[in-house]
């Protein structure tokens, strides 16, 4: 008896389900009658106002054209206006005294440091690990570059961010005559 109740509940669940498909496929064609309507009575819209619009546009060109007017007033405010432009000291690449670094990370343990800087240079990279002494604790950063430029340095950057590392930008003044 157990398994005669279980095969009537799953005859009355396939039942049900194919009446909701039923009510489904109707929305779908009733979506796609809607969507042809709109799109066809739309198309009709844009053609008429954008031929009226048009007309209006030509007839008020040709108006002016008759009376002579300009139909263009910004060569009149373009005159009155004038930019100041002054000198601006421009750096080049030689007379800049500034090198960029991007600390990718740093460690206590020199071995994690030395790891990271392997996996760098797998990835083209000029790499180096700096220790440092900050407060008594040894710490090991691991240091890209030098970069000569920002441009260079951005393009570097990017490179890291897309590993999933977030450097500090480091900025070194070279004493060069």
């Amino acid at each position: 008896m157990a398994k005669s109740g279980s095969r009537g509940a799953s005859k009355n669940a396939s039942a049900n389900r194919s009446s909701q498909s039923r009510g489904g496929s109707g929305l779908i064609v009733l979506g796609f009658v809607l969507g042809v309507s709109a799109t066809l009575g739309g198309q009709w819209l844009i053609e008429s106002g954008f031929q009226s619009t048009q007309n209006n546009s030509n007839n008020q060109g040709v108006a002016a054209q008759e009376e002579g007017e300009e139909s263009y007033q910004f060569y009149e405010l373009l005159s009155n206006f004038e930019v100041d432009v002054s000198e601006t000291n421009v750096l080049t690449a030689e007379e800049d005294n500034i090198i960029y670094w991007l600390q990718a990370s740093s460690f206590r343990n020199p071995e994690d440091a030395e790891n990271m800087r392997v996996n760098l240079i797998l990835s083209n990279m000029e790499v180096e690990v700096k220790p440092i002494d900050l407060d008594g604790a040894v710490w090991h950063r691991v240091m890209a570059g030098p970069f000569e430029s920002r441009t260079i340095m951005n393009k570097a950057k990017e490179d890291l961010v897309a590993q999933g590392i977030n450097p500090i930008t480091l900025r070194e003044e070279l004493n060069r005559p």
